[in-house]
């Protein structure tokens, strides 16, 4: 029986691909698994009826070793360190900006809330820093820490009128990365809950 020889050369190169792949690719035990942040507090309200401020989410920043997609724990004090099997879709602060956005929509005072960068005039911005983000294994069970520092400006009078930093410890239900991420979803729709709650009550005069 004559072989095709192009079928022949055709059928070489697949397998030599094959075993490429399998002995220089990543494999699939390599690839970190990856988490988010997420919101599951209340639906935006509806808009107030009388004049209200549009509110302006700023770009949130990270503090040092937070700045990364990177999930950092603990096991003493003042030291830091990253899982090499789990993190982060996204940097803490990007995840951040939309949470923002939607605990300010639900608390119902505010004509629009916009996110940075935008062009659209605003009333209050609203800066936020991560300051901490952190899964802490010298509690047992473990407790993973959020904290926020928050200030809100009034945009035309460049003046602060409510700084505030916020921080919820919850513990985790394993002591492991995926209790871990439960437990900084509970503490992020905490803190969430404290950022709203002073966006509500300090509008300006």
């Amino acid at each position: 029986m004559r072989r095709n020889p192009v079928a022949l050369v055709f059928f070489a190169w697949l397998l030599l691909g094959t075993l490429a792949c399998s002995l220089f690719g990543p494999s699939r035990a390599e690839m970190p698994s990856l988490h988010a942040l997420g919101w599951s507090g209340p639906a935006p309200a509806p808009r107030p009826s009388g004049a209200a401020p549009t509110l302006l989410i700023g770009i949130p920043r990270a503090g040092p070793g937070f700045d990364s997609p990177r999930m950092a724990y603990a096991t003493e004090p003042h030291a830091l360190a990253y899982f090499a099997r789990h993190q982060w879709v996204d940097t803490p602060a990007r995840m951040l900006q939309p949470l923002l956005a939607r605990a300010a929509e639900s608390t119902g005072c505010f004509a629009a809330v916009v996110q940075a960068p935008t062009s659209v005039a605003a009333t209050l911005r609203l800066d936020t820093e991560v300051v901490e983000l952190v899964q802490d294994f010298s509690f047992h069970p473990s407790l993973v820490r959020v904290a926020l520092r928050v200030q809100l400006v009034e945009v035309d009078a460049r003046r602060v009128v409510a700084t505030r930093d916020v921080v919820v410890a919850v513990p985790a239900s394993s002591d492991d990365p995926p209790g871990g991420v439960v437990a900084a979803n509970r503490a992020m729709e905490a803190a969430l809950g404290e950022v709203a709650a002073l966006c509500a009550n300090d509008p300006p005069g």
